[in-house]
């Protein structure tokens, strides 16, 4: 089951982080289904005023520095419903994100779906990306793959979660450690000569 794979991934990931004493915050948006009978109905004045009828929810399944032995029992009792409204994961992370002061702030946004609102997220990710804010993508599974690369620029893909720890300490490591010059070879060699005054 995709959703079990999901919760079991944010786990794998909140648990080593809470063991490093790193803030963490675990949040799973659903819902969002709803949308309008036709484009017309999300347009006025030739400009589009939403993307959808109904409300999302957002589940807290781990809060900032909130111990993981007090929220462990909360990751296994997630609700799939509805779409797959990323944006509405990404922007309440962007918005708590945008509350701390860490020098490394980085968006992981697990999936087993295709993001309902691609155009959205794409937004979204330039403007964290602009903020210094990383937004990884993490398809965890393979019918989600190609839109997760497509749509993420930094992003992994697995076909199985015991992939996912290799896989996303390499993209961790190029933003935690970037290469921060490079080797410039010099064609001719330059030697000093003693000024004769």
């Amino acid at each position: 089951n995709l959703r079990t794979i999901v919760a079991r991934a944010a786990l794998a990931i909140a648990s080593p982080m809470d063991t490093l004493g790193a803030p963490c915050l675990v949040v799973g948006p659903r819902g969002g289904d709803g949308w309008p009978r036709s484009d017309a109905e999300m347009v006025e004045g030739g400009k589009k005023i939403f993307h959808r009828e109904n409300g999302v929810t957002i589940d807290v399944f781990k809060d900032w520095n909130e111990p993981m032995t007090k929220c462990v029992r909360r990751f296994p009792n997630v609700k799939a419903t509805g779409g797959t409204p990323l944006e509405d994961g990404i922007q309440y992370a962007m918005q708590e994100m945008s509350k701390r002061p860490e020098r490394h702030r980085v968006i992981l946004v697990l999936t087993d779906g295709v993001p309902a609102n691609p155009p959205v997220c794409t937004r979204q990710i330039r403007q964290a990306a602009d903020a210094g804010i990383h937004v990884i993508g993490i398809a965890l599974d393979s019918g989600c793959k190609a839109a997760v690369q497509n749509l993420f620029p930094e992003n992994v893909g697995v076909n199985s979660l015991p992939q996912l720890p290799n896989e996303l300490l390499g993209v961790l490591d190029s933003i935690m450690f970037p290469k921060v010059g490079r080797k410039i070879k010099f064609d001719v060699m330059l030697t000093a000569k003693k000024d004769k005054r």
